[in-house]
């Protein structure tokens, strides 16, 4: 019996091909809120993979489930909720459009900063780069950026913002299942470049990495060990760093 009661969400880390079942439909009926991520779409009443890859299943804080299939795509889709790393590539009277490597430019309110008015709000030039969220994704429509945060409420002029125009350094683009791997813990790039360097670090799930350093050439070693790591084994990374700082040490 319960042999024929379907599976209604793929466990976590089960590969799929595109058109293969991720979550049944009686899972969407539930009453367990289900976030849809990117590599998912519509068929029948469920969702099935759009793209290869890994099931990634998420619980939230609040008892919801986000889903999505993280494969190592170079164009990005946009989802609600994801944090990407734009670059101004047009201004308008009201918003910014901005480069987010996704089918369309995304739209960023000028309004949409914490602590914004219209007598004090951002004046982005072109080739800013801005870290900021994915607040309205639909294929049929441009997608929506946003630098508001709820839960940190430095104002935009601070300089403490979580969101909004990133200073200096250096953007890496990446893939994009390599650069969500940046953002667990247990990332072993991230871990030992903190070994031996003080260094800022902002990932993207578009796959860009802003990384910042006192100094440029630390900067531009953080940059290079990130980029170099995508295509090392794990348990390489560490001798990679510390090759790179003994360079730079001379």
């Amino acid at each position: 019996e319960m042999a024929d009661r379907p599976v209604e969400v793929a466990e976590h880390g089960k590969i799929v091909l595109p058109g293969d079942q991720v979550v049944h439909a009686s899972a969407l009926d539930a009453a367990q809120l289900i976030r849809v991520g990117t590599g998912l779409s519509e068929k029948g009443s469920g969702l099935v993979a759009s793209r290869s890859g890994a099931v990634k299943v998420l619980s939230g804080k609040a008892g919801d489930v986000r889903v999505w299939v993280d494969g190592n795509a170079r164009r990005y889709s946009p989802c609600v909720q994801d944090l990407v790393i734009g670059v101004v590539v047009d201004k308008r009277t009201d918003d910014f459009r901005l480069d987010i490597r996704g089918p369309s430019l995304g739209v960023l309110p000028s309004l949409a900063f914490e602590g914004a008015t219209k007598r004090a709000r951002p004046k982005l030039e072109m080739g800013t780069t801005v870290y900021c969220r994915v607040t309205a994704a639909d294929k049929d429509m441009e997608p929506e950026l946003s630098c508001v945060c709820a839960m940190h409420k430095k104002g935009w002029m601070t300089g403490q913002a979580v969101f909004g125009e990133l200073l200096g350094g250096h953007l890496v683009e990446t893939s994009m299942g390599y650069a969500r791997s940046l953002l667990l813990p247990e990332s072993p790039i991230v871990n030992a470049l903190g070994k031996y360097l003080a260094y800022e670090l902002a990932v993207g799930s578009n796959g860009r990495v802003w990384v910042k350093s006192a100094t440029v050439p630390k900067t531009i070693l953080v940059a290079n060990a990130i980029r170099n790591a995508e295509h090392l084994a794990p348990e390489r990374a560490e001798a990679m760093v510390a090759q790179l700082v003994s360079y730079l040490q001379g």
